[in-house]
């Protein structure tokens, strides 16, 4: 048992431009901040373009753990999720995603992904995370005192990815470096607990598998998925802890295509093992309490824990768990 996995989640497409180089100095990162630690670094390479190099064969680190979802297991689980009773629909236009649609352009199911990284895993602790973030020496400190039961949620801040690369010694040994305006201008942006989607979620394996991991529906970019397991985690009883550190994203705007994809297609599933409505479940009131509670004006990444107490919450994050558990 290792005391750390980083879970990785990607497939060599181009996402976004220079997807290698980004993922490169990420993983450099981590290796320089956690030298002399035991961790293990998840790499799920999820449905690998044919034409195109694997992961493994880009990034041989003997730390590394590579984990394949083959092309034919996409297909597999795409055929699962309709067969289960899964759809999609756009509540903008009204408009079904077919299987044939998602098929041909939901490449990459980021949540399954992690499920299946999940699975791989032998870290005490699991870190969920991006594959383009630049971390520093406090992130070491922080597994160096890691306790059960807490969920470790840390802020971002961004440049892009040629001012951050160029300043990476900085960035990694904490010293200070220069933000431009225009990144300047988004780092001022309100720090949200639970907007961002796959940025930084760090809690023992335990906990991670009580809720279920993240709730792996059908979707290539799904609503809020990171605040929805925050609020699984605090459901489940545990607590939420903001230390007062960050690390740098590497940042490339996301098309409006992708944004317009992730707000207005909803994901559902009803059979005889259960329903799910992704909508819905971010609209319960018990949800809407929790995005009340952290919508703070103030500085909420400022070294304090935070508890909820979600009347009868567990019971249904076991109900949600218990469903894709029947089919995948």
């Amino acid at each position: 048992m290792k005391k750390l996995s980083v879970i990785f989640l990607s497939r060599n497409d181009g996402y976004r431009g220079n997807l290698l180089e980004r993922m490169e100095t990420s993983i450099r990162s981590l290796e320089l901040v956690l030298d002399g630690l035991d961790w293990e670094l998840v790499l799920v390479d999820y449905n690998p373009p044919p034409k195109n190099k694997r992961l493994s064969s880009v990034f041989t680190q003997s730390f590394i753990k590579h984990v394949v979802v083959e092309p034919e297991q996409h297909i597999d689980y795409i055929n699962k999720y309709f067969d289960a009773g899964s759809r999609l629909r756009n509540v903008k236009t009204g408009k079904k995603v077919s299987k044939k649609v998602v098929l041909e352009n939901y490449h990459f199911l980021a949540l399954l992904a992690f499920r299946e990284g999940l699975k791989r895993s032998v870290g005490t602790y699991i870190l969920a995370t991006s594959i383009d973030n630049i971390f520093d020496l406090r992130l070491r400190s922080l597994v160096n005192e890691l306790e059960p039961n807490i969920v470790y949620r840390v802020w971002k801040r961004v440049l892009a990815p040629a001012d951050a690369i160029g300043q990476f010694d900085k960035i990694v040994n904490c010293q200070k470096y220069k933000t431009p305006k225009p990144m300047q201008k988004i780092n001022n942006i309100k720090r949200s607990i639970y907007k961002s989607i796959g940025d930084f979620l760090l809690a023992d394996k335990k906990s991670w598998e009580e809720i279920g991991g993240y709730v792996p529906i059908c979707h290539y970019r799904p609503l809020k998925c990171d605040g929805q397991a925050l609020f699984h985690f605090l459901a489940a009883g545990k607590t939420i802890y903001c230390p007062e550190l960050f690390f740098v994203n590497m940042h490339i705007g996301v098309n409006k295509t992708t944004i317009s994809d992730s707000k207005h297609v909803n994901y559902t599933i009803d059979n005889v093992n259960g329903n799910y409505d992704h909508h819905q479940e971010l609209e319960t009131l018990s949800y809407r309490v929790f995005e009340k509670k952290f919508s703070v004006k103030e500085n909420i990444y400022n070294g304090k824990s935070y508890s909820m107490d979600i009347s009868n919450g567990m019971k249904r994050v076991k109900e949600i768990k218990n469903l894709f558990d029947s089919f995948l």
